[in-house]
């Protein structure tokens, strides 16, 4: 080897291991002290982190749904406190077995000498049933019955964690204005007019989201080609918005159709989590863009 002038040195590199050979210029294999100069090396294939991000995913949407259900008795607790004192405390202690009980009840919903938990699921086979009763019949209902429908519904969709006061919700030139300049895009500053012009875009009953989509693009005097508008408009309206055109982000940093979403999909919490970890310097902006979504809804 050590008379050697010229040599390849060959490398076939894998997700597990990675090979390399020596050889002349003749393609021969060279030797080093009598010992062939080619091998092979391995090791652990790598992990990605889609484990640990699913389950910190979870937890933060148990940690949001904890939340929403603590704020939801807080507003409930006054009322419900003057025919029930005890209720929430059955509830929240529901899973224990009675020995391990607070309040030593059998069942967690009703202990009403006339009304329990066997008369309770007798009217109301599952919760869309009751749910179907306070629509259609408009006489006043038990607090507690109103309180479940609602905690039902709190529970498995959306939130109404909005930082801040609730009239900044409502201020749509502000939201708009700062999810714009927080988006970046190159282009003149905002004039009241635009704003004006997409916010009665958005109010237009008539109109489904595809064209309210389209009608904001064109506020914007772009063509419909302009990928990072058509994202943002798209998003602002409910649809799915790719989050790469968005943001100007590399499709390779995610998994395969996982680069869009959408404020009104119910596994939207989940998506922006995961965001955290792919573009932790850019996510945030999904959030003001949110708020616009929220206003949207709102009204």
């Amino acid at each position: 080897m050590e008379n050697l002038k010229d040599y390849y040195l060959g490398l076939d590199i894998g997700t597990n291991s990675v090979g390399w050979a020596v050889t002349d210029e003749d393609y021969n294999i060279c030797k080093f002290k009598k010992d062939d100069m080619w091998g092979i090396r391995l090791f652990d294939e790598a992990k990605t982190a889609k484990n640990r991000r699913t389950k910190r995913n979870a937890r933060r949407r148990l940690y949001r749904r904890k939340q929403r259900i603590g704020l939801l008795q807080e507003i409930f607790s006054e009322e419900i406190a003057k025919i029930d004192p005890t209720f929430f405390i059955r509830l929240n202690e529901s899973n224990l077995h009675l020995e391990d009980k607070t309040t030593k009840f059998k069942h967690p919903l009703f202990v009403n000498k006339d009304y329990n938990d066997v008369k309770y699921y007798k009217d109301f086979p599952t919760i869309f049933h009751l749910r179907k009763e306070l629509i259609d019949n408009k006489k006043e209902h038990d607090v507690r019955l109103i309180y479940l429908a609602l905690h039902n519904i709190i529970k498995y969709r959306g939130h109404f964690l909005i930082n801040g006061s609730i009239k900044n919700v409502k201020d749509f030139n502000t939201i708009f204005q700062t999810a714009y300049n927080e988006l970046d895009i190159n282009m003149d500053p905002l004039t009241d007019e635009t704003k004006s012009s997409i916010k009665n875009v958005l109010k237009r009953k008539e109109l489904n989201n595809k064209d309210k989509s389209e009608k904001i693009i064109a506020t914007f005097k772009l063509s419909k080609n302009d990928k990072r508008i058509k994202a943002f408009a798209d998003l602002i309206v409910g649809k799915k918005g790719n989050i790469c055109e968005l943001l100007d982000v590399d499709k390779e940093l995610f998994e395969k159709g996982k680069s869009s979403l959408s404020f009104n999909d119910k596994t939207y919490e989940e998506s922006r989590g995961e965001l955290d970890g792919i573009i932790p310097n850019q996510a945030y902006i999904i959030d003001y863009i949110k708020d616009i979504y929220n206003w949207y809804m709102l009204n």
